[in-house]
């Protein structure tokens, strides 16, 4: 008698697992996350998961995934497996250390690959170019002060332009070459990074990502850095504002018919970083003549 209740219980569980026909594929895509096929899958591979009197393997792995997959507590899962609370939390240690044992080392760890593979597949992703190489769209300066939200990031960052032609000027097996170069990547060509070194410590390496889609007004998607003030909603950071006024304003200055090199805008950067210095009086100088315009006959248009 007490056989034929307990089978009637077990048959009437909210989640059988242990029936295959019971639950069907939409079922185990709810509860689990998984296929009823990736289920079995999984199952297979954990063989230090074994059944015991109160749960079969296959109940303890769902009780693992539903736990994963909908963050429910011990108790409601006590409920819907029909299962003591107390046997939960020791179900899904049981299951944690199967998965650590059985699964993580042959398909999820780095025991399954080696380091110099995964460096090598990592760089290969991202490959050096010459600016000039760069598809990158022309901006005004209205743009560029739309996407630096403000002139103080454009002031520092022909600076930062400066700085990183100089050190590719260092680093190039050409002794004169001034050369501003980019990393693009050919799974992503919408996306152009540069590599700026850390004003503060030369055993860090700034990296400036742009996103960018010619066919749009504002071409410019979105920009990030990895430096503290990289990731901001509002402007950008002086790395991303100088890859955005490099590439796309100063180098199409004064651009002949023939492509140049990184090389021939070295001199336009410096003389930009000139006239900067002088712009603030200029402005300041622009308010006081603004007023007493004089006429083409040279009188006073203002009086």
């Amino acid at each position: 008698m007490m056989n034929t209740i307990r089978s009637t219980l077990l048959r009437s569980r909210v989640f059988d697992f242990d029936a295959p026909q019971v639950l069907t594929d939409y079922d185990y895509q709810n509860t689990s996350g998984l296929s009823k096929g990736d289920f079995d899958c999984l199952l297979n591979q954990l063989p230090s998961l074994n059944n015991s009197p109160v749960r079969s393997k296959r109940v303890a792995l769902a009780v693992f995934l539903s736990k994963m997959r909908m963050g429910l507590s011990n108790r409601i899962l006590s409920t819907l497996f029909q299962l003591k609370e107390k046997k939960i939390g020791k179900i899904i240690h049981q299951v944690r250390a199967a998965l650590i044992n059985d699964f993580v080392p042959y398909n999820i760890g780095f025991n399954h690959i080696e380091r110099s593979k995964y460096d090598l597949a990592k760089n290969s992703k991202w490959k050096s170019y010459d600016a000039t190489d760069c598809d990158f769209p022309e901006l005004s300066e209205d743009q560029l002060r739309d996407l630096t939200f403000g002139i103080f990031q454009l002031r520092q960052a022909k600076s930062y332009v400066a700085e990183h032609l100089e050190k590719e000027k260092s680093s190039s097996a050409s002794p004169g070459a001034k050369n501003f170069f980019v990393e693009l990547c050919d799974e992503q060509p919408d996306i152009v990074r540069v590599r700026y070194q850390s004003r503060f410590t030369n055993a860090k390496t700034r990296i400036s990502y742009i996103q960018f889609d010619e066919n749009k007004k504002q071409p410019i998607v979105c920009c990030y850095c990895t430096c503290s003030a990289g990731s901001r909603t509002i402007g950008c950071c002086s790395h991303s504002a100088a890859t955005l006024w490099y590439l796309g304003y100063q180098r199409h200055l004064l651009t002949p018919s023939y492509v140049q090199t990184s090389e021939k805008y070295f001199d336009h950067v410096e003389a930009s970083q000139k006239y900067s210095a002088y712009s603030s009086s200029s402005e300041e100088d622009m308010k006081y003549t603004l007023g007493h315009r004089p006429d083409s006959d040279g009188s006073d248009i203002s009086q």
